[in-house]
């Protein structure tokens, strides 16, 4: 991967492992010797994302008591003189409510940004050997890290927002082209994927070097691009639990929740900070390490 070879790599100091274990391997190990403390890190960081749960609900539950005081389900006579098609009416005013609910919401994601920071902060300090999964690690990382994650994703919130309506626009605008529905919902989806995909080798970089913004963000970039094949399955593994809660049974769908609820956004965290601590061991690290400390051989742990 020549187009790797660009990447800003002074200062960057390798760590010396104990060992050559896989990333999956390493998956595994620290969620066999930190389960519990991954359960209670899960916790904390679902308090910064409760003010987006609650107006989730709250939206709903508005939403759902309209539909009662207005009966949206049969055709009738709204209006005085003019006789109007009440279940499109009633599709209209619930896309309302949704944009209300994208709009409110970018600034509760990027508050649920700055538990993520505490949470993949964690999952780096496990990984590199720089500590174990703590309260106190998971403080430390947003104190560190919230304004990278704060930053990054104001531009994942709105695509979010654009991609969340743009697919309930679809059938209340049936008068435009279909062209430009699809449009507007593939383009959305897609720079939230490359912008998503930025994000995680961003704060990665910036959590794991000191580095410049501009040198993080050439890195991520490089990353970004020369990865795109791998990264796209690691995304879809993370993404798995909530597409499997959608399409399954109520009471697997349920499950799903209990488990993501438990240690769902933990285990995303874990599964990206593998991901990544591989490719800048890899790409970063091994490049710059002596000839004695290259792969196949055995190191002494160091922290960072």
């Amino acid at each position: 991967m020549s187009i790797l070879s660009n990447l800003y790599t002074e200062g960057c100091v390798p760590v010396q492992k104990s060992d050559d274990r896989t990333a999956l391997s390493k998956f595994w190990r620290v969620l066999r010797e930190n389960g519990w403390a991954m359960v209670k890190i899960n916790l904390l960081t679902l308090i910064f994302a409760l003010p987006a749960i609650a107006w989730h609900f709250l939206v709903n539950f508005i939403s759902s008591a309209n539909n009662l005081l207005i009966p949206y389900s049969a055709n009738i006579g709204i209006g005085v003189n003019v006789v109007t098609d009440a279940v499109s009416a009633g599709i209209e005013q619930a896309f309302r409510f949704d944009v209300l609910r994208w709009l409110v919401m970018i600034p509760l994601i990027m508050i649920a940004f700055i538990g993520l920071a505490g949470s993949f902060y964690t999952m780096k300090t496990i990984l590199r050997g720089e500590g174990e999964a703590k309260i106190r690690v998971f403080f430390r990382g947003i104190k560190k890290c919230w304004l990278w994650f704060l930053i990054i994703s104001l531009p994942i919130a709105v695509l979010v927002s654009a991609l969340s309506i743009s697919v309930g626009a679809f059938s209340v605008y049936s008068s435009l082209p279909i062209a430009m529905r699809v449009l507007a919902i593939v383009g959305s989806a897609l720079l939230l994927f490359l912008a998503v995909l930025f994000a995680l080798f961003m704060t990665a970089l910036s959590m794991t070097y000191e580095m410049k913004i501009g040198k993080v963000m050439k890195n991520a970039s490089l990353f970004s691009v020369a990865l795109i094949h791998r990264s796209v399955i690691v995304l879809a593994i993370c993404a798995l639990p909530v597409v499997l809660s959608v399409v399954m049974s109520q009471l697997l769908a349920m499950l799903f929740v209990v488990f993501f609820m438990l240690i769902g956004i933990s285990f995303i965290a874990l599964i990206c900070s593998v991901y990544t601590q591989w490719a800048f061991d890899r790409f970063i690290e091994e490049p710059l390490r002596p000839k004695s400390q290259k792969k196949g051989k055995k190191y002494t742990k160091r922290a960072k």
